[in-house]
């Protein structure tokens, strides 16, 4: 297994939640569940932004000493960046609780290791393009570059690619077709509400650039959306579905559970917002 597969089993569930976060105003876009385990699609552009910022200080912070990992910035530092407090102090002691894992799996981690753990974390950023399983391996056509793929390829895509390139996947992928259109807005509020009693999962790449192709893990969310922040959802992706929408009904299988999900599509192919299978993921 390669060190920074390693690293991201044993870093990222403590980087995913944070149940003891505060933010400064009280609404349900602030809620920690949307700022650190929701998929980014699931996210709008300022609470991405945050989480990045989190991501990023914490990368640049972390540091191994004796086979330990060291979140080396001081809580007034932390303040001063803008960031959640008690999500300093919540990456402590989950830091803490790691190192034990770490040392109870009998894993060996140095500087080395975090450094270049560190470096391709940042490389990643920088050098890799996002895409999805809908698009991936079809040229990202859609309409606003300039040409157009079928609702049919963006679907078939989505199924080849997630038996392709997801790693020991927790959902079966059953079947599709075509529901036809829908433009009357409660139909379409009761399709998403559908939608977010099913499971929400978080698309990592773990290649690092090392394969010609992806590396994908499903990660479900440990914690389910309440009322509150499905109204929340149900209400900005009415908003993205303006005018008449195409629906096609993917049937799938989780933890012994079918599922009907609906996919969207609109004149710029697949809608992507709030659609647990179409969380971006860096691609090479």
């Amino acid at each position: 297994m390669k060190i920074h597969r390693i690293l991201c089993v044993a870093i990222l569930p403590f980087m995913s939640f944070c149940s003891e976060c505060e933010y400064p105003e009280n609404h349900v876009s602030n809620d920690p569940i949307f700022l650190l385990e929701a998929p980014d699609n699931f996210l709008d552009e300022r609470q991405t932004g945050l989480r990045e910022k989190i991501n990023d200080t914490f990368w640049n912070a972390i540091e191994c000493h004796d086979n330990s990992s060291v979140l080396n910035i001081d809580k007034s530092e932390w303040k001063r960046l803008g960031l959640p407090i008690r999500c300093y102090r919540y990456l402590i002691r989950q830091t803490e609780d790691q190192n034990r894992n770490i040392d109870k799996m009998r894993i060996s981690i140095s500087a080395e290791d975090l450094a270049q753990a560190k470096e391709e974390y940042f490389r990643t950023k920088e050098n890799k393009k996002n895409s999805n399983l809908f698009c991936y391996g079809s040229d990202e056509g859609t309409a606003a570059s300039g040409f157009s793929i079928s609702d049919e390829t963006y679907m078939d895509n989505l199924s080849r690619n997630y038996r392709t390139f997801v790693l020991h996947p927790e959902i079966e992928l059953i079947s599709w077709k075509y529901t036809g259109k829908i433009s009357d807005r409660d139909s379409i509020r009761s399709y998403i509400q559908k939608n977010l009693e099913a499971p929400i999962f978080k698309i990592i790449n773990t290649d690092n650039g090392n394969t010609n192709a992806p590396e994908l893990i499903f990660m479900p969310m440990v914690h389910e959306f309440n009322s509150s922040q499905k109204h929340y959802m149900e209400d900005k992706l009415i908003s993205c579905l303006a005018g008449s929408v195409r629906t096609y009904n993917l049937e799938f299988e989780y933890q012994d559970m079918t599922y009907s999900y609906s996919i969207f599509f609109n004149e710029n192919g697949p809608v992507l917002k709030y659609n647990t299978f179409g969380n971006s993921f860096y691609a090479n």
